[in-house]
């Protein structure tokens, strides 16, 4: 039986060769209208901000900021981001010594820190 099947095979003519063919694709007409006024633009991409905003925030609870003491006793500050802010005692009140020069830092820099809500 095997012996028929490459028989078969071997004498089998060979496949036609396809004909291809190749169709260009139409132009498309596209219309050109004049651009509309920036200041409409500008005014509908801040209602589509406040728009978007309103609805990511829909629904959501206000993030709501809590302490814990850790198993190693450090202080962590939870609802600030996906992870929590832990330190030290020591690195606490150090961070917190420092507040004033902190806040006078965030003022001078403010255009090139990043804002972030939290999460």
């Amino acid at each position: 039986m095997k012996n028929k099947t490459i028989e078969a095979f071997a004498n089998a003519s060979p496949a036609a060769p396809r004909k291809l063919s190749f169709q260009p694709e139409r132009p498309r007409i596209v219309s050109i209208s004049a651009p509309p006024e920036v200041d409409v633009m500008a005014a509908e991409i801040a209602r589509l901000k406040a728009e978007l905003a309103a609805a990511q925030n829909k629904g959501k609870p206000s993030p709501k900021v809590y302490f814990k003491v850790s198993e190693k006793g450090c202080l962590s500050v939870y609802g600030m981001g996906r992870w929590p802010v832990t330190l030290y005692r020591g690195q606490w009140e150090l961070l917190l010594s420092k507040a004033e020069e902190i806040k006078a830092f965030i003022a001078a820099h403010g255009d090139k820190l990043a804002v972030k809500v939290s999460e």
